[in-house]
């Protein structure tokens, strides 16, 4: 039976480590802005947006950044496999700097604290490495299991 491969590897292998991946980067968001609307207090008090309505949102715009934050860093993560230099170290940048840096020039604009910026960008830009830590291990899993 012929199944499509991309490096040598089978493509089914691939996107299910990226599935893995995007489910892991939504699940984190999610849980981010739900915790930290409860510690603003939405859960027991009015709020402008009710908890749940951020939660909604949020599940709903990771979703979106984390398909296309999928969609920049799969063409370099081959190019790396290319030249032969995938580890854990370059998914865990990509990961972590991917989103950092479309937090930042995003919200640049405008933003007197550099600082702050890069700091409320951290749960975000964490999301993304252990997103793409949880990809390269599901990649390498599901090789063991098949060769």
């Amino acid at each position: 039976m012929y199944h499509m491969t991309l490096s040598g590897r089978p493509v089914a292998l691939y996107l299910r480590s990226l599935t893995a991946g995007i489910v892991t980067a939504v699940l984190l968001v999610t849980s981010w802005t739900f915790i930290d609307g409860v510690r603003a207090g939405c859960a027991t008090q009015n709020c402008l947006i009710p908890l749940g309505a951020q939660v909604s949102v949020a599940f709903s715009l990771s979703l979106i950044y984390a398909v296309l934050f999928t969609a920049i860093c799969v063409p370099a993560w081959l190019t790396l496999e290319t030249l032969g230099m995938p580890n854990g170290w370059s998914a865990a940048l990509m990961g972590f700097t991917f989103p950092l840096t479309y937090w930042v020039a995003t919200n640049l604009p405008g933003v007197s604290d550099v600082f702050d910026l890069f700091v409320s960008g951290l749960p975000y830009a964490v999301s993304g490495l252990v997103a793409a830590l949880v990809c390269l291990a599901t990649s390498k899993g599901l090789m063991r299991g098949t060769s």
